[in-house]
């Protein structure tokens, strides 16, 4: 029996470009999907709450209406629509996941390295984040060409 190769594979129409993204991915796609769809819905809460917790790669709120509270709702939707994307198979899914990825490594290490810091005091803050983000730009990366 002939083995076929992950190209010869793309001249059948019924192989989905899902099949080549990892379980892990799948799982954060869903929960991105789920998270955009609630980031829609915070900003009507915000109205009539004072008070909701937000936070996203070291960026943290409790004020829905404040500079924060809208940069992580506008995260939250970036990514959901990176994972729209990737679900459904979009040919821009992997160029702005790459994106999507490097702007969250770049978060994670402003928030690690400089957001608490002083020049008295320099606080260090780990960021778990980075620990998922690092692989998931390399996956993205060699999926690229075979998009």
């Amino acid at each position: 029996m002939e083995q076929l190769d992950i190209f010869d594979s793309f001249d059948n129409e019924n192989l989905r470009r899902r099949t080549l993204l990892p379980f892990w991915i799948k799982v954060f796609t869903w929960i991105f999907l789920i998270a955009g769809i609630v980031a829609l819905c915070i900003p009507i809460f915000g109205i009539f709450s004072s008070k909701i917790d937000l936070s996203i790669y070291g960026i943290t709120t409790n004020q829905v209406w404040t500079f924060d509270g809208i940069a992580i709702l506008i995260i939250f939707l970036f990514k959901a629509l990176v994972a729209f994307g990737l679900w459904f198979e979009k040919d821009w899914a992997i160029n702005l996941g790459i994106v999507d990825a490097i702007f969250g490594i770049a978060f994670c290490l402003f928030a690690m390295f400089i957001q608490h810091s002083t020049w008295d005091n320099i606080d260090i803050n780990i960021r778990l984040e980075i620990l998922v983000l690092v692989p998931y730009l390399i996956k993205l990366w060699k999926l690229k060409s075979i998009w």
